[in-house]
C-alpha cells in the first residue's frame, strides 16, 4: 500500500492491515499510526520521501534523519533551482509518469538518490522478519479507501 495523504493525522491503524500488508508512508506528518509497528510485527511500514544529498550540506536543523539527508520535497526544491527550473514542478493532485521520470532523471544527474529503509525515526540494520510475507491474496494490488475518511 502506497500512503499519500495531506491529513493531520494517522489513518491507517494496526487493525486496517491484513497479515503481510506492505506500507510505504510517504505522507509527512504519517498516515501510518506508530501503533502499527508497535503491535503487527507481520506488516512491513516503510518510510518513503528521505533523499540522500550529496556533497558536505548543513541544514543547520534537526529533521531527525542522518546528516546529509532531506525530504524529497526539499530535495525537489533543490533538484529544481540546480536545474534553474523555477516551477511549481509537482505542486497539487496531478503528478504525471513523465514527471516522475523527470524529477528522478534531474535527481541521478546531480547525485541524490533515496536514503535508504527507514521506518518511525530508524534506519533498518536487518531484514524485515518472515511474518511480513504476503499471502497469495495479499499480494494483489488494491486500492485503499480508508473506511473512517470520505473521498475527496
Amino acid at each position: 500500500m502506497l500512503a499519500v495523504s495531506a491529513s493531520t493525522d494517522a489513518l491507517i491503524y494496526p487493525e486496517d492491515l491484513k497479515r503481510g500488508a506492505v506500507v510505504c508512508d510517504v505522507a509527512r506528518p504519517r498516515d501510518v499510526s506508530r501503533r502499527v509497528v508497535e503491535e503487527r510485527d507481520d506488516v512491513l511500514v516503510i518510510e518513503g520521501g528521505i533523499i540522500a544529498v550529496p556533497g558536505p550540506v548543513n541544514f543547520n536543523f534537526n529533521f531527525g534523519f542522518p546528516d546529509k539527508t532531506a525530504y524529497a520535497c526539499m530535495s525537489e526544491t533543490m533538484l529544481m533551482a540546480l536545474e534553474g527550473t523555477y516551477e511549481p514542478f509537482t505542486l497539487g493532485r496531478e503528478l504525471s509518469v513523465g514527471q516522475v521520470r523527470r524529477i528522478g532523471d534531474i535527481a541521478r544527474k546531480h547525485g541524490f538518490k533515496l536514503a535508504g529503509f527507514r521506518a518511525f525515526e530508524k534506519q533498518w540494520t536487518k531484514p524485515p522478519s518472515p511474518a511480513c510475507a504476503p499471502t497469495p491474496s495479499a499480494a494483489k494490488a488494491r486500492r485503499f479507501q480508508h473506511p473512517r475518511r470520505h473521498r475527496l
